[in-house]
């Protein structure tokens, strides 16, 4: 008898363990991984607490830990960000030359997307195309900053050379006879 009730007991606190509700649901498109949350959180520590870039990132946490229930912690009831220190401070997060900037903006890109940083999306350029030439001579070299990250998120295992138009900002990657371009917003989203 005594056997049979534990048996039912154990039984049930496994279908309840596999029953309940996840503890923090991802839902793509709304939040940060956890790996981002944790990115994010390492990033925002090395900025003054009114730099533009440690507002947005306390927002990014904010916005995460609310969707997932966490309350109570210190990343939890940041304040609105403004659009203006919103583009301030991704174009300082963009601009990062470091591996943890690399790493965040691609966690960004992935599970919320790209709308919120200061660039449009990906697009795809050939060199065939009239007028391409003369644009590509004003390309420049450029060095591996954060921003390249959306352009690698399409690309990732593709090796490619780091272009940028210093002139409009654009960004390129190329790759033999394509160019993969993002072209900076010239001003905060709403």
């Amino acid at each position: 008898m005594f056997g049979g009730l534990l048996a039912v007991v154990v039984l049930v606190e496994i279908i309840r363990y596999v029953l309940r509700p996840p503890e923090a649901p991802f839902v793509p498109g709304h939040h940060l991984t956890a790996d981002g949350a944790r990115l994010a959180r390492r990033l925002a520590a090395q900025y003054d607490a009114r730099s533009p870039a440690h507002r947005v990132l306390v927002s990014l946490l904010s916005q995460r830990n609310a969707a997932i229930g966490r309350w109570g912690e210190k990343w939890t009831s940041a304040p609105p960000v403004d659009p203006a220190t919103h583009w301030e401070g991704w174009r300082e997060i963009l601009g990062r030359r470091d591996r943890l900037a690399r790493r965040l903006v691609r966690e960004v890109s992935f599970s919320i997307g790209i709308k919120d940083l200061t660039y449009g999306g990906p697009r795809t350029i050939h060199l065939w195309e009239p007028d391409v030439p003369a644009w590509v001579d004003r390309l420049e070299p450029a060095p591996r900053t954060a921003a390249f990250e959306i352009l690698n998120r399409t690309h990732p295992s593709r090796r490619s050379e780091r272009l940028v138009d210093s002139q409009t900002g654009i960004l390129a990657l190329r790759h033999g006879m394509t160019l993969l371009v993002i072209v900076p917003r010239t001003h905060p989203n709403p």
